[in-house]
């Protein structure tokens, strides 16, 4: 059962043959006329642009884990999207003959969610193309890592947030626990999972670099190796019911940085997340403002895939970090 997860709208093997196609009709036309012929056939620009942001975001989906932590809603574009919340003020009391009762409703909390647009411009080198040193496959994986890192990003950014040192839940139990070492401790993990279980949330998951996540199999966690498209999208094992989610981080050579989540190092890091996520990530379509062109004199086909979001934590007690040394 993939609790929480997208779903792409192809599998890995009608990706891959999207992509093949790709390389062929660029390879075609480059043999065959060359740049000028390229540029010459908008019709083409457009189909090959649309599918390969098409490959792009499949890609993304394949692999994203942010669902583990949100809610996903749709927004229209100039709407302004406000998310209600019910408060339950309903109780009982007690009953005196002849005289007018008291009345109780539910009340509304209300908050508005801020997004901001987003985009990913990519340059395909159609000379490394053309002289076979790059394939569009390799373009369209490495798009796809970059919209994954700024998902994971954007959303353990403001559980972090969220979760800052001294914030607590509504019993006032700690929602982050400060590690004494580079490992995190079994008593550390087992106190968070305990407060959340004890909140009657259900479907846990653990999600962390697999460095952070290797010592919990010291703690008699169980490996799941049945399901290929579960480990594809980085599920190790279960410990105490809460499932074990890596993402192994991808270190940027061109910034030569690895992922940082306010300013910590990604690694040393653990979120916990219930099943019944209190985080909304809002999206609106922004694929009608979605480009390519060509410049000619460089022989870069480029084009852009654009969004629009923004995340809302409403229940910030349904998650938990644990921070290493």
């Amino acid at each position: 059962m993939l609790m929480n997860f997208r779903t792409a709208s192809s599998t890995p093997e009608v990706r891959g043959k999207k992509l093949a196609a790709i390389q062929k009709d660029l390879l075609n036309v480059l043999e065959n006329g060359g740049v000028g012929r390229f540029a010459a056939d908008t019709d083409l620009q457009w189909k090959v642009a649309t599918l390969f942001r098409e490959t792009v975001v499949d890609g993304f989906a394949m692999t994203d884990p942010t669902p583990i932590f949100t809610e996903r809603r749709d927004a229209r574009l100039g709407d302004k999207h406000e998310f209600t919340k019910l408060i339950n003020t309903l109780r009982v009391v007690k009953y005196a003959p002849m005289s007018e009762p008291l009345i109780f409703t539910p009340r509304k909390a209300k908050y508005t969610i801020s997004t901001s647009a987003y985009e990913l411009p990519v340059g395909i080198d159609l000379q490394k193309i053309l002289t076979r040193q790059h394939t569009v496959a390799e373009f369209a994986d490495m798009s796809a890592q970059a919209i994954t890192r700024h998902y994971v990003n954007l959303t353990l950014t403001a559980i972090d947030t969220a979760c800052a040192t001294g914030v607590t839940d509504l019993r006032g139990r700690s929602l982050r626990t400060a590690a004494a070492s580079q490992d995190v401790a079994q008593v550390d993990l087992d106190g968070q999972l305990r407060r959340m279980y004890a909140s009657n949330m259900d479907g846990l998951t653990v999600f962390a670099h697999r460095y952070a996540l290797d010592p919990i199999f010291d703690f008699a966690a169980n490996t799941d190796s049945a399901n290929e498209e579960l480990r594809a999208r980085g599920v190790l094992g279960t410990y105490r019911g809460a499932r074990l989610v890596s993402m192994q981080d991808e270190y940027n050579m061109w910034t030569q940085q690895f992922t940082t989540i306010n300013a910590v190092d990604w690694e040393k890091l653990i979120f916990i997340s219930s099943g019944n996520p209190g985080a909304i990530l809002l999206e609106r379509d922004l694929s009608a403002l979605n480009w390519q062109d060509l410049d000619a004199e460089r022989a870069w086909f480029r084009t852009g895939v654009r969004w629009d979001h923004g995340i809302l934590v409403h229940s910030n007690w349904r998650y938990g970090v644990i921070e290493l040394m």
